[in-house]
Parts: C-alpha cells; sequence; structure tokens
C-alpha cells in the first residue's frame, strides 16, 4: 500500500470508529432496554382502531386537558390513546394509581392491572404489584368520550422486596389459570382457609381465571397424617415433592383426602387454580391427638372447627413452629410438663388461630392462665 493510500485510509478509519462508537453510545443502548419517556400514539375514535394520527414522547402521563383537546390533529372528543414504555425498577412493592375521564386501563407485563373501560366522570383506581428488579413493560391505554378529558398514571415504591422467608405460606399470585410467568402478587397467608366467592383474593388480581401457589416447610413428630383438601375449583398437593393429591380440573365443593408418613422436616405446596363463580380453597391435616379440620363447611372454608395450634420451642415465636396440630380448645392445664414432642417444659411458646362466625354484638373476651373463654353478646350495636 501507498504511503498516500496510507494517509488516505488511516483518518478513513477514524471517522468510521467515532462513528460507529456514536451510534453504539450510551443513549443508543439505553434506549434499547429502559425508555426514559413514554411513546404516545393518539387515534381518533375511542377504540385505539387503525393507524394513530399522532404519535410522539411524552415525559409523563399526566393530562387534564379540559374540554380540549391534546393536539391540533386528534379530536376533541371520542379519541383514544396508548401508552408505552420500559421501565428499570428495583425489587419492591409498588402502588399503581390511574386517574382518568373516561376510561382507562393498564398492563404491567402484558399482564391486566387496572381495568376501568367505561364511560365515567373523573376518578381514581389504585392496585399493588410487586415486581422483581429489572426492566418490565407498562401499557397504559385510556379514551375520552365527551365533556372533560382527564388522564394522569403514575405509581409510588410502597414495600421493599421480599426477603424470601415467610412466616407462614408464602403465596404466589397469578393473573392467569397455569402458574406461568411472574407472579402478581406476593404475600405470607398465615393459613390456607379462603372463600372469597365471586371475588378477587387480592387487588390487581381478577376475580376470575387466576392461580395461587404455596409453599412451606413445617416440622412434624413421626406419625402417619391424613391431609384434607376443599377447592372450587381445581387443585393438587405436594408433600415431600410427591404428588399426593391431583385434581387439576374444573369442579365444584371438590373434597380430597390422602394419608402421608412423615417424620420431621417437611416441605408442603399447594397450587390452585379458579376459573370461573365460586373461588375457594382450604387445606388442613390431622396430627397426633388432634382433630382434623374439614376441607370445607364448617371448619373449612367458612370457619369454625378447632383452633390451629403452631407450637415453638422457644418463646419469641422464632423460626418454623417445632410441631403444628388441631385443638378443639384452648383449655391446657400441662403443670410441669411439655405441651407435646419436642417442646421443652419450659420457655416455649403457642400461637392459635381460628376464624369463628360472630353475630353482630358487644362480646367480652376472658383471657385465663389456661383458657379463653368467648361469652354471648350483652347488647346489639
Amino acid at each position: 500500500m501507498s504511503t498516500k493510500m496510507n494517509r488516505t485510509f488511516i483518518p478513513l478509519l477514524t471517522l468510521l470508529g467515532v462513528m460507529l462508537l456514536l451510534a453504539l453510545g450510551p443513549g443508543a443502548g439505553r434506549a434499547a432496554a429502559a425508555d426514559d419517556t413514554w411513546v404516545a400514539r393518539y387515534f381518533n375514535n375511542r377504540t385505539l382502531a387503525g393507524n394513530p394520527i399522532v404519535q410522539r414522547p411524552e415525559e409523563a402521563i399526566d393530562n387534564d386537558w379540559g374540554g380540549g383537546k391534546p393536539h391540533a390533529l386528534v379530536n376533541d372528543d371520542n379519541f383514544s390513546v396508548r401508552w408505552t414504555r420500559t421501565v428499570d425498577f428495583s425489587a419492591g412493592s409498588y402502588r399503581f394509581t390511574a386517574t382518568a375521564d373516561d376510561g382507562m386501563r393498564v398492563w404491567i407485563d402484558d399482564q391486566l392491572l387496572i381495568d376501568a373501560w367505561t364511560d365515567s366522570q373523573v376518578r381514581t383506581l389504585q392496585a399493588d404489584r410487586v415486581l422483581s428488579g429489572g426492566e418490565h413493560t407498562v401499557r397504559v391505554e385510556y379514551f375520552e368520550a365527551g365533556g372533560m378529558a382527564v388522564a394522569k398514571f403514575s405509581w409510588q415504591q410502597i414495600g421493599t422486596a421480599p426477603a424470601g422467608v415467610f412466616a407462614n405460606w408464602k403465596g404466589e399470585y397469578f393473573n392467569n389459570m397455569n402458574l406461568t410467568g411472574q407472579p402478581s402478587f406476593l404475600r405470607d397467608d398465615r393459613q390456607i382457609d379462603f372463600n372469597w366467592s365471586t371475588g378477587s383474593p387480592a387487588a390487581g388480581i381478577a376475580a376470575d381465571r387466576f392461580s395461587v401457589r404455596w409453599t412451606r416447610s413445617l416440622n412434624f413428630p413421626a406419625a402417619t397424617y391424613r391431609f384434607d383438601v376443599f377447592a372450587d375449583d381445581g387443585v393438587r398437593l405436594w408433600v415431600n415433592n410427591v404428588l399426593v393429591i391431583d385434581q387439576w380440573r374444573n369442579q365444584s365443593e371438590g373434597r380430597f383426602s390422602a394419608n402421608v408418613a412423615l417424620n420431621g422436616a417437611t416441605s408442603l405446596r399447594l397450587e390452585y387454580f379458579e376459573d370461573q363463580g365460586r373461588a375457594a380453597v382450604a387445606l388442613a391435616w390431622n396430627p397426633p391427638g388432634g382433630s382434623s379440620i374439614p376441607g370445607g363447611g364448617t371448619g373449612g372454608v367458612t370457619g369454625g372447627g378447632p383452633w390451629f395450634g403452631e407450637y415453638y420451642n422457644n418463646h419469641n415465636f422464632i423460626g418454623a413452629p417445632t410441631f403444628t396440630r388441631n385443638d378443639a380448645a384452648i383449655d391446657f392445664n400441662w403443670g410441669a410438663g411439655s405441651p407435646g414432642t419436642g417442646i421443652p417444659v419450659d420457655r416455649f411458646a403457642v400461637r392459635w388461630t381460628r376464624t369463628v362466625p360472630l353475630t353482630a354484638g358487644l362480646y367480652r373476651f376472658d383471657v385465663f392462665l389456661s383458657l379463653i373463654h368467648i361469652s354471648e353478646p350483652t347488647r346489639p350495636y
């Protein structure tokens, strides 16, 4: 290669290198990952149909157009907007707030979070969602029917990420029937004994076509236990990763049992799905010396039945209980002895829980050294 060609070729390589660095710079990389602005698409109809009449970036969804229009090319009334954005969230629990006149709906990772797609006066709706750390897609859709036009959307972090240690049941709630994707909601459920009827189990979860996975580890004294499950609709139970109840189908008032020999640390997993209509699920087992809780009826989904006792070999309720059992009543005199295998005679703790249907009235709760008694109402409210 000649000297003249060398002198021409080197600056050309330098120029191409600079152009490549500019093309691959931080701004371009970030645009492909998390977005700094919303992409707003405006339609001259209420159904987001056809091609948008206007498309533009917007810093925030914080609009009060009054009786006017968002753009010269957009109608005063009967228009719609779709905003999309990829956001890099820190792991945690978030509260999403939508204010609209008229309709608005919100998706997180293509899962419907807020659904208010109806004509209305200005109103504000909120939904909570636990998000894993990283990028999540957010989509907000809005339509204006007539009169005033308001469209606002925001979020705030209301809690840190779950520590991964749940004191009771770890409940993972999904906005689908197959437990797929990331859970829409996480919470610590003290027991699996729910009758949501035709309602939703939590904000951000649909009333129909949802699923839940509960997991927990407990220490069982050596014995054969009968596990009782009630479900409307589908349910399946694993004990130590062995599927012992498999009723993954639409059904009404399903009651199922399985006998399992246990000794020591035990992992439990219950999965449930709701299709349509009533949503209800309950799980219980009969340990030695206790009576079983039925899978439904009084003592299952609708309350009543014995007390669920959680016994700890410390007096601060630290860690998992040493064992659990169903106690017919809280009326014990252990003297100088122990309440059960694995529990010391001193410095232990017990937590009892129970759902009891009570008529409206004023009650007196009496707590003694070994007895809890609920008296009848003395007068109505």
